[in-house]
């Protein structure tokens, strides 16, 4: 590898790494958590209140310290379950087995509204 490429990979890493960081300092906190099923809205949930979901008998949400979190499911692979609590507003859950989605909605200074 030549010293240029060697520089080259350098700005790329530096630019993306740089994107990530605004995109991080830019998420918003989030207000409330939206649960999807099979595409069809399951329920919304404030992340001010600290309770347990039981989603159809296959996934169990636990909101606590205005963070979501599943911590039991029934599919195969639990990956959803090995998944860090999420609570910055377009952060992400999903069961693709039990086609489960917890998405937070809140403000975001990036795009506006989340949700």
């Amino acid at each position: 590898m030549k010293r240029a490429d060697f520089i080259i990979i350098l700005i790329l890493v530096a630019v993306l790494l740089t994107g990530l960081l605004v995109y991080k300092t830019m998420q918003g906190e989030g207000k409330s958590v939206i649960v999807t099923v099979n595409g069809d809205n399951y329920g919304v949930y404030s992340l001010d209140d600290d309770i347990t979901v039981n989603i159809k008998g296959t996934n169990t949400l636990v909101i606590k310290n205005r963070t979501a979190d599943i911590t039991e499911a029934n599919c195969p692979d639990k990956i959803c379950v090995k998944h860090k609590p999420i609570s910055k507003s377009g952060d992400e859950i999903i069961c693709l087995p039990n086609r489960v989605i917890v998405r937070i909605s809140g403000k975001s200074l990036i795009d506006g509204e989340v949700g």
